[in-house]
Parts: structure tokens; sequence; C-alpha cells
């Protein structure tokens, strides 16, 4: 009756895809910081990642926070990362 609702966790179900673009990048040695930029035909920025990035805070929700997707940061220690880019250009500044 309810498609769009996300299933309980007691629910069983099957592992999905990742959820969007997979990189793939391997650093030699720890790195003071790192950056992906994911760019257009044009050579313009499309979305950029930082490994300086902070994370966001979650208003109060009346849902579980299982629902939510996490956010994904990059990694700048050594050795080899994978990053799942979500497909979105860049989010308006409010």
């Amino acid at each position: 009756m309810n498609p769009d609702t996300p299933l309980p966790q007691e629910e069983p179900g099957g592992q999905n895809p990742p959820d969007g673009a997979i990189i793939d990048y391997y650093l030699k040695a720890d790195a003071k910081e790192v950056i992906l930029e994911i760019i257009n035909t044009k050579n313009e920025v499309v979305r950029r990642y930082s490994s300086s990035d902070k994370p966001y805070k979650l208003p109060e929700l009346n849902i579980p926070l299982y629902w939510i997707r996490g956010q994904q940061l990059v990694s700048s220690a050594k050795g080899h990362h994978r990053f799942s880019w979500d497909m979105q250009h860049t989010p308006l500044e409010y």
C-alpha cells in the first residue's frame, strides 16, 4: 500500500547496487587534502568534493535514522578508496 516508504530493518531484502557512479582512487601516501572534481565535456566543474569537507548536521527527525543515506566523505589516507558520486550537481546555497 505504501510503495515509496522504505521497508523496516526487520524486513528481508537484497543488496542494492551503489547509488551513482563509482570512482576509485589510490594514494601512494597520506595527503594533506584530496579534491575530487567531476567535470563535464566543456571542462566545467559539475560537482566538487574535498577531504576537508565536514559532515552535515541532521535536523531533528521523526523517522528512523537508518532511512537516511549516510554522507560519504573523501579520504586522504594512503591506499585504495572508493567513492560513489550520486550524479547530482552542486546544491544551491540558501
